[in-house]
C-alpha cells in the first residue's frame, strides 16, 4: 500500500511498535512526524527514517503541544496513529 502524498503522526517512535509503525509509513512513502519521551533516541530514528520518508519531522514530549497544535491546523491529514498498548496495527 502506498502513502504516498500523505502524513503520519506516530508517537512513542523511539522504539518497539512505534518505530515499526514509523518505518513502515516512511517505506511506503509518507511524510512522517515522530515524537517520543528521550530526544536523542527519537532523532536517531528520524535519521533512520529520512532514508525513505520525503520529509520526517521529530519532537520530544516537551515540544508534545506544538506539534499536536500543527496537526491541528494541517487540512487534509488523511492519517493519525496515536499508539497505545492495545494498538498494534496501523489504522488508515
Amino acid at each position: 500500500m502506498s502513502f504516498a502524498n500523505k502524513v503520519a503522526i506516530v508517537t512513542g517512535a523511539s522504539k518497539g511498535i512505534g518505530r515499526g509503525v514509523a518505518t513502515y509509513f516512511a517505506r511506503e512513502g509518507a511524510a512522517v512526524a515522530i515524537c517520543a519521551r528521550n530526544g536523542a533516541e527519537v532523532a536517531a530514528v528520524a535519521s533512520e527514517l529520512r532514508r525513505w520518508a520525503r520529509t520526517c519531522s521529530i519532537g520530544s514530549v516537551t515540544s508534545q503541544t506544538r506539534t499536536n497544535s500543527e496537526a491541528s491546523s494541517t487540512p487534509h491529514m488523511p492519517i493519525l496513529e496515536r499508539l497505545t498498548s492495545s494498538s498494534t496495527t496501523p489504522r488508515t
